[in-house]
Order: structure tokens, then C-alpha cells, then sequence
């Protein structure tokens, strides 16, 4: 249990050593209930700005209506780590990378990975409150605070491109530095080209978001 709470606290300061730990010894059942507990706090937080939004698409403006897409949001991200690290790991034992490393170890790593990108959210949550009004969320893209490059191209009508624009941005940075990390460690593989292997699975990953928003949220 120590160690797996300091993987939690370490994957934001060092994480190298989460990663190193993780190779040998993949525990992560507490990474997991982290993250849901955050989902859970982000999810509440986004509350009034998401029934705004539900408002303004002419949904029913009832908790009812947001509670299974906080949830499935939730399990939707947990399936698409399990399908990502089942993929990485079918890809590392074709080319012959790292023979000791299975499933269990690739997917301890995407739970412990997806705290940042959870955190990054928080983020953009913590800001909201103070750059938007409730009365001035109209759209998803209204509820993006942090500078993306969404805002050089303010002339696009396509709102979904406009959301994928928008991960891209500072604080992505930290969350493919980690990504790159695990890679260079798992894999054994140079920085460079991990970071290449990071920057693909991160834009695989946004898609995904901006298609669950697309589907949930048009």
C-alpha cells in the first residue's frame, strides 16, 4: 500500500521512479481509485457549467441527465487504457522489446498515466470559474479556458475541430513528458523515439475525447 501511494504522489513529481517501480512490481488498484475518486470530484465541480451546457442542447436540466455520462465518461477512459495497453503490449512482444513485460505491467503504467490527464482537467476546472461566466457556456469550446491553439483559429465553424485544437496545449506538454517517460522506460527505447510513440498515443487519445464529446455533447 506505501508504495502504491507513493507511485500516486511520484507520478507527478519523479515520474522515472513510478515507472522503474512499475516494471518490476505493476501495482494498480490505488492508482485506479484515485482516479476515480478525481473523476467523481471533476465531475462534480464541472457540475453547473455541465447542466448550462445541457440546458443549452435542450436537455432536461437534471443531474439525472449527467450522472451516466460522468459514469460512463469514467469507464469509457478505463476500457480505452485496458485496449491501449492490450495493443502496446501485442506490439512490443512482436518486435521483441522487453520480453518481461506483459499486460499487467503496460496497463499499471496507463492507470497511473491517466491521473495526469485527470488532473490536467482539474486544471482547466480550477480556471473556469475564473475566466467564465456559467451564462457564457454555450458550447463545449466555451468551457475550454486554457490556451490552445483553438484560439488561433477562432474563425473555424466546425466546433469539433475547434475541441480537438484545444488539447493541444501547455499543460498537454506535461502529460506527454510522463507518457514519454513510460515509454523510454518500459520499452528501453531512446528518448526520441519515445517521445514520437508518446505524441502518437496522446493524439489517438485526444481524438477519442473529442469523438465522446461529438457523440455526448454535440
Amino acid at each position: 500500500m506505501k508504495e502504491s501511494l507513493q507511485n500516486v504522489i511520484d507520478i507527478i513529481i519523479n515520474p522515472a521512479a513510478v515507472f522503474t517501480r512499475l516494471k518490476y512490481n505493476p501495482k494498480w488498484i490505488v492508482a485506479l481509485t484515485v482516479y476515480c475518486l478525481l473523476s467523481f470530484v471533476l465531475a462534480w465541480t464541472l457540475l453547473p457549467y455541465t447542466q448550462k451546457l445541457l440546458t443549452a442542447r435542450a436537455v432536461e436540466r437534471t443531474t439525472h441527465a449527467i450522472i451516466p455520462i460522468a459514469v460512463f465518461s469514467t469507464v469509457y477512459t478505463i476500457l480505452m487504457a485496458i485496449l491501449l495497453s492490450i495493443v502496446l503490449t501485442i506490439i512490443a512482444k512482436s518486435v521483441g522489446i522487453h520480453s518481461d513485460i506483459r499486460f499487467k505491467h503496460v496497463c499499471a503504467a496507463f492507470f497511473h498515466v491517466m491521473l495526469i490527464r485527470t488532473m490536467t482537467f482539474l486544471v482547466n476546472a480550477g480556471l473556469l470559474p475564473v475566466f467564465r461566466d456559467i451564462q457564457e457556456i454555450h458550447t463545449t469550446i466555451d468551457g475550454r479556458v486554457i490556451p490552445g491553439l483553438h484560439l488561433l483559429a477562432v474563425s473555424l465553424e466546425n466546433q469539433h475541430l475547434s475541441m480537438f485544437l484545444s488539447y493541444i496545449n501547455p499543460v498537454a506538454v506535461w502529460y506527454v513528458f510522463v507518457l514519454t517517460t513510460g515509454v523510454h522506460i518500459f520499452a528501453g527505447v531512446s528518448k526520441v523515439k519515445a517521445l514520437v510513440v508518446a505524441l502518437i498515443i496522446w493524439l489517438f487519445r485526444i481524438s477519442l475525447d473529442t469523438t465522446f464529446i461529438a457523440i455526448f455533447l454535440p
